[in-house]
């Protein structure tokens, strides 16, 4: 069983006899905080989330480092981060850092004073597991079959691709191809030309060519987007659609394929001012959110994929849930 998460503090009223856990996703551009309850019947709750943008890669990710102005603002977030965790006392508090800080080659200026100022152990994690926590938190959305489907991540630092189905992995990739790093390499205009389009879906022909592989060996025929830019997709499109489900008030929808296509003729042919005032489109994905379209719209149609899901869960509800399973099976975290 597991609940969505809210917002806000909503530590009034807590269960003394429960266990709370807190996961917080150090990613490239946003940081993300789960706090989920494991209550006496061994169900999973999600009670509250946030999320701050920090832009980890902003002008330096191209050289795999962090400057001191990114270092300032993870340690910021970090520190509001924990201010709300203490209103909870979760028995495990559970960090994880992807792709900008894994690649960093100063990581140690962030990972050393974080550690000592809140008094965590930051897991620095391979793009293997990232993708297998995003399996599991997508798996709480979606009800996935038995045929296979693919499951995409965008991130800032790197994409993440996984070809599974209800019950198991096939295969699963982590690529450092994210939207900051794409935009730090083709530099678009605003808005964006033809030509940078092009250059991007060259670089993606060249750099999944493993995907692509993948794919034609297990044939998915469905993509299933985690969070980020796939959850302004569907606010978007919300917007522009009455009879579209809100994407806040479910875990998951199925995004129309041609509303996804005319939302990406949006998108591209929008400037960074107009789309900070489409509705929909949060502030802090307004500068990345047309890559993640190219994105999407090359690998639907380079995949034949047919169905587009949005997942409101992605890795941080993966990683309470692999916490939710240690204490479960009695194991030391």
């Amino acid at each position: 069983m597991v609940r969505k998460p809210g917002s806000g503090n909503s530590s009034a009223g807590l269960n003394p006899e429960h266990m709370y856990l807190a996961v917080i996703d150090m990613g490239t551009n946003t940081f993300n905080l789960l706090i989920s309850e494991l209550n006496d019947k061994g169900a999973l709750i999600h009670l509250f989330s946030d999320k701050i943008s920090v832009k980890l890669g902003k002008d330096t990710i191209h050289r795999n480092y962090l400057s001191a102005d990114a270092i300032r603002r993870a340690l910021d977030a970090l520190s509001i981060f924990f201010e709300k965790i203490r209103n909870y006392q979760p028995i495990k508090t559970a960090v994880y850092a992807t792709e900008a800080i894994r690649a960093a080659v100063n990581r140690d200026q962030l990972l050393h004073p974080a550690q000592e100022k809140f008094g965590i152990d930051i897991q620095v994690i391979n793009g293997d597991y990232e993708a297998e926590l995003i399996c599991m938190g997508v798996r709480q959305a979606v009800e996935f079959s038995d045929q296979p489907a693919v499951i995409m991540d965008i991130g800032g630092g790197s994409n993440e691709l996984i070809i599974a189905n209800r019950s198991s992995i096939f295969w699963k990739h982590s690529y450092p191809l994210g939207v900051a790093r794409l935009a730090e390499q083709i530099k678009p205009s605003e808005p964006i030309t033809h030509a940078q389009i092009l250059e991007l879906e060259h670089i993606l022909e060249n750099g999944l060519t493993d995907f692509f592989e993948a794919v034609a060996r297990y044939k998915p025929t469905v993509m299933v987007g985690s969070s980020g830019a796939f959850d302004s997709f569907a606010d978007m499109i919300y917007h522009v659609d009455p009879v579209f489900t809100h994407p806040y008030t479910v875990k998951s929808n199925i995004l129309g394929y041609d509303q996804f296509i005319n939302l990406y003729g949006l998108l591209i042919g929008s400037t960074y001012a107009e789309r900070l005032k489409m509705k929909g489109l949060i502030e802090m994905r307004a500068d990345l959110i047309v890559l993640a379209a190219i994105i999407v719209r090359y690998l639907l149609e380079r995949c034949k994929i047919v169905s587009l899901i949005q997942s409101e869960y992605a890795l941080k509800e993966g990683a309470a849930e692999a916490l939710a399973e240690q204490i479960l099976s009695g194991k030391k975290i």
